[in-house]
Order: structure tokens, then C-alpha cells, then sequence
């Protein structure tokens, strides 16, 4: 799996750096990614400003700092920075005295969809790209949650392309024992992976408190390269539930995972809502527990797992994206790959 790991040197691409709302223009937020810690705010006009936290006079951190009329100042020395990094102001410096040519390192920013996006790497601004979309639809209700995994971002974004596990690990909340067949279209796209999945329903706390989405159940699961699975599940076709799970490095070792979750069910959109606010993080802790495990596990061992079977063939075509991306390949159209698996879930 060290095919998998992340080199923050010659790694390239868009990240949450926060969510819009943590981002204030009187006070800094600080976030741990890829082992260095960066600063959040927004300048005189709004915009949110991602800046690197070392002040390059001494090394203090500026995370114990302030904002100042839109700037950054140190609480060693004083200095000042500005929204573009440049030292703008030393307290210390005689009148005349030239400025130091210090700069903060400046992290390219876009603000959608209620997350504030930086580029890591350092790729020219025609070769970036944008963000990803996903926008917050108003006929949909929505809820966040932020958490911290102890264990690298590959590992969480296979789980979210393992069906079966559901049967275990969120045994009598998602899903019972496997009993049904089910089957499933794998096709790569230009950014990454869809899986769309159709089954009977099954007897999930879902279907029981809500008889009458006994339905069949059709639900999509896509990698969205490098760090997102975008989850689609159609019961019937009144119920649309939406999860968006996007995964930040903060060291080798650490992940950032932001969940966003829509629900949208016509008439019974609230009482829906209602459900999945309160199953989510009932669901959440126990993926984590099983993914915290594994990746101690495997760093104890240190060795592969295998003997993969056909249930585990969405989740490989996730992670042949990923392992394309994290080593620098991009697929080109006439390259793109279908496929069918089928088993039981």
C-alpha cells in the first residue's frame, strides 16, 4: 500500500481548507494540512485568505497572533503581514529603515459552496483546474459534521465504496446479513470512479420506521479524485439522500474528514431529515473505530491484505483512481474502463 501514500512535495491539488463559516475577518482559523499549519481570514473585502503560519523573522507560529486592520501580526516581534504574505510593517525598524523582503507563503483560495478550497502544490494557475462542485440545493435539508480519523485518507475513501461492510459494521442500522444479490455497473470517468448499485430494499432501521420505501434501492458511489466520495441513494423515487465525504490530510498518519449530508423526500423531507441527522452520528464513530483499527493494524504488520473477492471490486476501482492520481497519471477518454460485478449484499 505504500503505492497509496501522499508525498506533499510533488503532490498537486484543490483541498478544503475550512468550511466558509470558520473563516472570520476578526480572527484567524488555524488547519494542519499535509504537516504544515496554515492560517484562515478574510481581508478588508471579504475574501478568505489562506497564508502559511510561520513568521520567517524567528519561526513563532502566527497561529498565537492577531488581526490587524486585515493583516497578520506576530505576538513575538510585531511584525505585520498583508493578505498577499508581504511583511508590511516591523515596530523594531527606524524611520527610512527599508523593509525586509519576509514573505508568507500564499495558498490559491476558492470559496464555493460553503468551503473555502486551497491548491497544494506547485502547478501554474492555467494547469489547476477548479474545485469540485457540490452545490447546496435549496430543496434539500443539510448537515455537517467534522472529524478527525486516525488513519491515511486511502482507507477512508475505500470503506465508502465497501457495501458489505454495512452489514457488519452498521449491522441492523443500514443493512442485516447479506441475503440478496445485487448488481453492479463500474465505469471511470475523466475525475475518477462511479459505481451505481441497484438492489431490493432490505430491513435497515430506514426501511422499518418508513414502511412504505420499500422500494427498490438504487445508490451510486463516486470518486471524485482525489479525496471525495460523492454517495447517491434513490429510495424509490421519493427519498434522495446525498452524503459527501471529502478527506484532508493533516499528516501521514491523520486525516480531516468532512461529511456533508442533503435529504430531500417531498412531503416527508423533515421527519427524513430528522432521521438522518440523528443515525449519522450514531453511524460515523463506528466507521471510525473500524478504520482507526485497520490502519494500526497495518502499520503494526506492515504488510497487504488480499484475497479479494468479487464484493471487493468496486472498492479496487476506487483505489486503481487513486493510486493513478497519487502517482501523477490521467486517464484520457479513449482509456475510460466499464465493467459488472455482481454479489451478495
Amino acid at each position: 500500500m505504500t503505492d497509496l501514500m501522499i508525498d506533499p512535495h510533488t503532490f498537486d491539488a484543490w483541498l478544503i481548507g475550512a468550511r466558509s463559516e470558520e473563516v472570520r475577518a476578526s480572527k484567524m482559523t488555524s488547519r494542519t494540512i499535509m504537516g504544515q499549519t496554515l492560517i484562515f481570514f478574510r481581508d478588508e473585502a471579504g475574501r478568505a485568505v489562506a497564508l502559511d503560519s510561520r513568521c520567517p523573522h524567528k519561526g513563532v507560529s502566527l497561529v498565537q497572533g492577531r488581526l490587524r486592520k486585515g493583516e497578520v501580526q506576530c505576538a513575538y516581534h510585531g511584525w505585520r503581514f498583508d493578505s498577499a504574505g508581504k511583511c508590511t510593517h516591523v515596530p523594531s525598524a527606524l524611520p527610512g529603515e527599508e523593509l525586509p523582503c519576509a514573505r508568507l507563503q500564499r495558498f490559491p483560495v476558492v470559496e464555493q459552496d460553503g468551503w473555502v478550497w486551497i491548491f497544494w502544490g506547485d502547478a501554474p494557475e492555467e494547469a489547476r483546474g477548479r474545485p469540485p462542485r457540490f452545490p447546496l440545493h435549496e430543496e434539500y435539508k443539510w448537515f455537517e459534521t467534522t472529524r478527525e480519523v486516525k488513519s491515511p485518507p486511502h482507507f477512508i475513501l475505500e470503506n465508502s465504496f465497501d457495501c458489505v461492510h454495512a452489514n457488519f459494521v452498521h449491522a441492523g442500522l443500514v443493512r442485516t446479513d447479506p441475503e440478496q444479490q445485487v448488481y453492479a455497473k463500474l465505469k471511470e470517468t475523466p475525475r475518477g470512479v462511479l459505481i451505481d448499485h441497484v438492489e431490493p430494499q432490505n430491513g435497515s432501521m430506514l426501511n422499518r420506521m418508513f414502511p412504505f420505501l420499500k422500494q427498490e434501492l438504487r445508490h451510486t458511489e463516486e470518486l471524485v479524485v482525489p479525496f471525495t466520495a460523492f454517495v447517491n441513494s434513490y429510495y424509490g423515487g421519493l427519498l434522495h439522500h446525498v452524503t459527501i465525504l471529502t478527506c484532508v490530510p493533516i499528516d501521514a498518519e491523520t486525516t480531516r474528514v468532512y461529511t456533508r449530508t442533503g435529504v430531500r423526500a417531498g412531503a416527508i423531507t423533515w421527519p427524513a431529515y430528522l432521521f438522518f441527522r440523528v443515525m449519522t452520528p450514531l453511524v460515523i464513530p463506528q466507521d471510525v473505530a473500524i478504520l482507526e483499527n485497520q490502519a494500526a493494524t497495518y502499520k503494526q504488520y506492515g504488510g497487504k491484505y488480499g484475497f479479494a473477492r468479487p464484493a471487493d471490486v468496486p472498492a479496487f476501482w476506487a483505489m486503481r483512481a487513486y493510486r493513478n492520481f497519487v502517482q501523477g497519471k490521467r486517464p484520457k477518454n479513449g482509456e475510460l474502463r466499464t465493467g459488472e460485478v455482481s454479489y451478495k449484499l
